[in-house]
């Protein structure tokens, strides 16, 4: 018998770096995050702590509400003016809305899916969801309390408000959906498959390049070594190219301009 010891000595490939930086330390388990467009506030899920976190990012950072939401917040989404925030919870059948200023809860809302994992705004008063068990997604007006059953497959989500357009990655390519004012229906054009089974870590839309980008780590122990973040054209949904990360990203961002990707 014998052993070995070996010491990984490799430096990771740095290709900006910032240092005028502070940290917040919040011992929590953070499950999303987004920001509001004037940069002034960052809205956090805890998603053990069955709540979602304020943070004024003004000045220094700090903590500057916090409300109780229900069981395991796992998505969150800003409507278009950051007046609005929708939260969805893993653990019931139920969305919230809160209003950002005041922060407040506004609105309670029951679904008929359990095991959320997505949520966004296709538009300011309605919102598709996604489940990781039920077959399908649904589309929920915030006026009337409706929701629609939507033959979109079910997914991590990503919108395209100007051009009324969902895409949703799901475990091996990705789908695109258009609006007809009530439903979704699929796009002829579909992305190339992965060549793998993967889970979706995040994924998102940006206009700017109309493109989106894919957060993904393979299912399969004996391909887990995902080393890029995957992207492809919104319009006819080929592939874009890879990003060399030399790992499986968790979350990924784009400049406004969308020259710049940060993972």
């Amino acid at each position: 018998m014998s052993c070995s010891l070996y010491q990984d000595t490799d430096d990771p490939d740095i290709f900006f770096e910032y240092h005028d930086f502070d940290i917040l330390p919040l011992g929590r388990t953070i499950s999303d995050m987004i920001i509001t467009e004037n940069n002034q506030s960052v809205f956090l899920t805890d998603y053990n702590n069955n709540s979602i976190i304020k943070i004024d990012v003004n000045n220094e950072m700090a903590v500057s509400g916090e409300i109780e939401i229900g069981s395991h917040p796992v998505a969150l989404d800003l409507n278009s003016d950051n007046s609005v925030i929708v939260i969805a919870l893993e653990g019931e059948s139920s969305i919230f809305t809160v209003e950002t200023d005041q922060f407040q809860i506004i609105g309670e809302y029951s679904i008929p899916l359990m095991n959320v994992n997505d949520i966004v705004f296709f538009n300011d008063s309605i919102v598709v969801i996604s489940s990781r068990t039920d077959p399908a997604c649904i589309s929920l007006n915030l006026n009337s309390t409706e929701y629609v059953n939507q033959s979109v497959l079910n997914g991590e989500l990503a919108m395209d408000q100007e051009n009324k357009i969902l895409y949703v990655a799901t475990s091996s390519s990705v789908k695109k959906y258009n609006w007809d004012g009530e439903r979704f229906s699929q796009d002829p054009n579909i992305s190339d498959p992965y060549g793998f089974v993967g889970d979706i870590h995040h994924f998102i839309f940006n206009a700017a390049k109309n493109t989106i980008f894919a957060c993904i780590s393979s299912s399969n122990d004996a391909e887990s070594n995902i080393q890029h973040i995957y992207s492809y054209s919104g319009s006819d949904m080929t592939f874009a190219g890879k990003y060399l990360i030399k790992s499986p990203g968790l979350a990924v961002a784009v400049s406004n301009n969308g020259n710049r990707v940060f993972t």
